[in-house]
Order: structure tokens, then sequence, then C-alpha cells
């Protein structure tokens, strides 16, 4: 195949990336299906970015909806936000399965069933709950909303070994992999899931920590995180990230978790005219735009 050639040559951009992911996204590990399955359909209701999302959203709306300070009583039979067994769902598998069985006397595999009988309706997203005993439901909830997990949906160095795997075996074996990984980012920025009820979120690449260099003197505001005299630099490591899109109607507040720290600096990968200054003295690289990536260009990555 074409795109395997130009691959294998070292020459070869954002759109043989693609090309890559859409072939082998079911012959290997889970980030190459999530990517591949992404550029096959834009717009994803399901897999890890689908998780991650709805895991972070349940839990602030849960805080919102039934903890802060406008908070509504959580009734265990009757109506319920589509978010809820999302949320039930996914907060068991924040918890070590010794720790669900001290704190709420059930195993792993019993807290599920007992959260899917709470919900008659085999929907994905039930809107009614009927838990007929209230005091175990309680037990349950109370002891999950103590806790707000945010685990990033995957992780660089299992990322980074699944795709030398893949291309190795593709006799691809000589590709960097951080360049490899930079391109696949410029094609997740802008990808889209689709939740329930409305809610949407995007996916958007970034700086996790912009970098500084220490100087002997300058302005106070120019204080690192760190608190000393710094020059901010607009690079650092590359992060995938994505972040909720919720109608004004919910009243709920939108919320972003990691996907991916790539753990790649992005000084020499990035076209510095995609630097701008938000703030004097505060340089950041724009990425909200449609980039492209090609291997044999200095630097890589550029504005379409």
């Amino acid at each position: 195949m074409a795109y395997l050639a130009r691959l294998k040559s070292g020459n070869y951009t954002d759109s043989d990336i693609k090309a890559f992911y859409i072939e082998k996204r079911y012959d290997f590990g889970p980030f190459i299906r999530e990517v591949g399955d992404f550029i096959a359909h834009p717009k994803r209701n399901k897999g890890g970015s689908f998780d991650a999302a709805i895991g972070i959203y349940s839990q602030v709306a849960f805080f919102q909806r039934y903890q802060g300070k406008d908070k509504k009583p959580l009734e265990p039979i009757g109506d319920c936000e589509w978010w809820l067994k999302p949320y039930l769902d996914r907060k068991v598998e924040c918890y070590p399965p010794t720790v669900l069985k001290d704190k709420l006397k059930m195993s792993k595999s019993e807290l599920k069933k007992k959260i899917n009988s709470w919900f008659p309706c085999k929907e994905r997203f039930p809107k009614r709950i009927e838990a007929l005993n209230p005091f175990e439901f309680y037990d349950v909830v109370n002891f999950f909303c103590r806790l707000m997990g945010n685990n990033a949906a995957f992780q660089a160095g299992k990322v980074k070994n699944e795709l030398k795997k893949a291309l190795k075996e593709n006799g691809i074996a000589s590709i960097n992999i951080d360049d490899f990984l930079i391109g696949t980012a410029t094609i997740l920025n802008g990808m889209k899931v689709e939740l329930a009820e409305g809610v949407t979120a995007n996916i958007s690449i970034g700086v996790s920590k912009q970098r500084h260099t220490r100087v002997s003197g300058g302005a106070p505001e120019l204080l690192a995180s760190g608190g000393y005299l710094a020059i901010t630099h607009p690079d650092g490591p590359l992060e995938i990230s994505i972040q909720t899109e919720t109608p004004k109607e919910h009243n709920l507040v939108d919320v972003g978790t990691i996907l991916l720290d790539t753990e790649i600096d992005t000084e020499r990968y990035f076209d510095r005219s995609l630097i701008h200054y938000p703030h004097p003295q505060l340089p950041q690289l724009n990425l909200k735009q449609d980039l492209q990536f090609v291997s044999s260009a200095t630097p890589n990555v550029t504005a379409c």
C-alpha cells in the first residue's frame, strides 16, 4: 500500500497516519482502535474518549445537582438525570474490589448487578430509578460522592509501546514514535464526542504546562509558579484533552479532562507563527485551528 511505503521512507503526512489508523484499527490495542474509529466516524458515541468525557461530566453534574449550593434532593424512586446511571457505573470502576467489599459489603460484580436492578428501563441512559431499598441506595451514593476521580483515558508509555509494536509488525520499526504521535494529535484536534441530551464534547490539543526560564531580574508579574522570576515560553508537553459543551438550559458547568499527556515537548514540532500573546509577555501556542503534519517539514506542524 502506498501509505505504508511513505511511512517506511520517513516522508509522510497526516493523511498517511490517518490511513494507518483506519486500516489497522482492529488489529492492535485500544489507542489505535480509538483513533481509527474516530477517523472513520468523526462524531463518536462510544470508546475511551466517550468514557473519559462522560465520566468527568457525570461526576461534576452530580456534584452541582445534588451536593452544591443549590442542591436538590436525590430520590431513590422517580425520574432521574440521564447521566445518573453512567455516574454510578463508572464510580464502581474507581475503587479496588477490596475497598468496595469493606465499605459496601458487596463485590464489584454484586454492586454492578445491584445498580442495574435500580433502573427498570434497559436503555443506555435510563431516566427513571426505582431503588426499592433506600438505605442501601444512599449507602452506595454517599460513599461514591466522597471522591471525584479523574484519570487520563490513555497513558503515554502504554500508547507509545502499542504504536511501536504496531509499526514494527508492519515493517516500520525505524519511524520516530514521537513524530507519529504528534501527527496523531493534529488529526484528533477538533473532533467531537456525542454524549446524550444534546451534550457534546470537543477534543483539542494544547500545552499542559508551559516551560519557564529563570532570570536574575524582571517584573514581579513574571513570577513562575515556583515563586521565582522567569521568562515564560509558549512550549511544554503536548496533551490531548476533551471539553464538554452543555446546552444552557441544563444549568450545568462544562468540564474537561485529559485523554493523553503525550509527554512530548512542542518546541521542535510547532511552527512559531502559531504563537500568540493573549497577555503581554505571556506567549501561548494557538492550536484551536486546523493543523497539518508533514514529517519532512521543519517544523512539522503548521496551520492549514
